[in-house]
């Protein structure tokens, strides 16, 4: 066992030796490796745990043999005596190396591992096989600390793989990687965005500086990868990574004057991004937690709505219109239309990737009918195609609240410590 590490030569001696396979997995666990799905993260190494070794030593040598760098090589194979066996592989990575989940992976992130591990897949695919998990969400995906190379695993879950599915797989393992990095953030980070944001609307000093990471513990990947290029008072610039990688982001207090659909714009009072869809500038997301707990003399219930307790990255949710109407106003917005979201379809048809990013916060949002003004009576939105007629004092079907800029116009707000920020 000289070509495995200290952790895993001990293991295999214990099976040797007679050791359940409870015991194989307790060693494991005690030796500090990740448990997933039947399977072991030590390093660059995967254990898995598994009645067909036969198969995955099949599956393995495939991805040896078409020299795929998101996949293991396979090393050994240890049988214990109460039946289970243990599949050691190893990723091709430095003995130092970790796997991270990607959704907490702060990176370096690099577009050569995403054409590397696009370029895996085809050969996979073209080989006649699928890696049926890995367009399914970015949980099956780790990226390697700390040269942020892109790995798969379960790779139990290869199959066979018929012609008629192979463009749907591969736009789908496409799409997830490109918009990588899917950093969600944690409640904790959130938590201290909303200090951070007080801070910086309030204008203290250093606190510019500290709302990047600050955004990105958040789980705001796109609003932290924009924040630098804001603090060096750029006016435009390539979005660097992820899902809206080489889209044209315009960053101040105003969005610009003309703009095509698609190009996005950071406002950096409201610390969100919004997308031109023709008609006007809608925000990506709606008004957060952490947005609220940083003003004071909110226009709302906060006990009724919730504002602070809970996870601060969720929506602001179970708003009343009217409420929902006064936030848009303090940052000198409006509602959107009923219309919005339907224009942001027809603009962004050929984007998936984006419309996707639009959608995943579409639902339950307060909107403007279209023969009303920003006083008129606002609707919940349940999906981005129908309204509900509701009472807009009724919380109990209460909603969110996007803000809206028509195309043309601008913001109409003070400067920002007067949101305000302090009481």
């Amino acid at each position: 066992m000289q070509h495995l590490p200290p952790t895993l030569a001990s293991i295999a001696r214990q099976i040797d030796s007679g050791s359940s396979s409870t015991a194989v997995r307790a060693a494991l666990l005690e030796a500090g490796a990740e448990h997933a799905h039947m399977e072991y993260l030590l390093g660059p190494w995967l254990v898995s745990s598994t009645p067909d070794p036969c198969g995955l030593e099949a599956t393995l040598g495939q991805v040896q043999e078409l020299d795929l760098t998101i996949g293991p090589r396979h090393v050994v194979t240890l049988r214990c005596s109460d039946g289970p066996a243990f599949v050691v592989s190893r990723y091709l990575l430095p003995e130092d190396a970790s796997l991270v989940p990607v959704v907490t992976w702060p990176g370096p992130r690099t577009n050569s591992a995403k054409t590397s591990a696009i370029a895996d897949l085809e050969a996979l695919a073209h080989a006649g096989s699928g890696h049926t998990l890995s367009y399914q969400g970015p949980r099956y995906w780790r990226a390697a600390a700390p040269t942020g190379a892109l790995v798969l695993h379960r790779w139990s879950s290869l199959t066979p793989l018929r012609p008629d599915r192979v463009a749907e797989i591969l736009s789908g393992a496409r799409d997830l990687i490109l918009a990588l990095p899917y950093h969600t953030g944690s409640a904790e980070g959130a938590a201290q965005l909303a200090r951070t944001y007080r801070a910086w609307l309030a204008d203290e000093p250093r606190a510019a500086h500290a709302m990047g990471p600050a955004l990105l513990d958040a789980g705001c990947g796109l609003e932290s990868l924009l924040w630098p290029h804001l603090l060096a008072r750029e006016v435009s610039v390539a979005v660097p990574d992820g899902r809206w990688a080489g889209t044209l982001a315009h960053l101040g207090p105003q969005p610009p004057t003309s703009a095509t659909p698609g190009e996005l714009w950071l406002d950096p009072v409201e610390c969100c991004v919004a997308v031109f869809v023709g008609s006007g500038w809608l925000s990506l997301h709606p008004l957060r937690t952490w947005q609220l707990r940083a003003w004071q003399r909110l226009p709302l219930d906060e006990e009724a709505v919730g504002v602070s307790e809970g996870d601060a990255r969720r929506a602001a949710r179970r708003l009343t219109a009217t409420e929902a109407s006064a936030l848009a106003a303090r940052l000198g917005k409006q509602l959107p239309p009923a219309e919005a979201f339907l224009d942001a379809e027809r603009e962004l048809a050929d984007r998936h990737r984006h419309l996707d990013d639009l959608w995943a916060h579409a639902s339950d949002n307060w909107l403007v009918p279209h023969d009303a003004d920003m006083g008129g009576a606002a609707h919940p939105c349940r999906s981005w195609f129908s309204q509900r007629d509701r009472d807009p004092l009724d919380r109990a079907v209460g909603a969110s609240a996007r803000t809206w800029i028509p195309a043309g116009g601008s913001v109409r707000r003070g400067p920002r410590a007067a949101l305000p920020a302090t009481k």
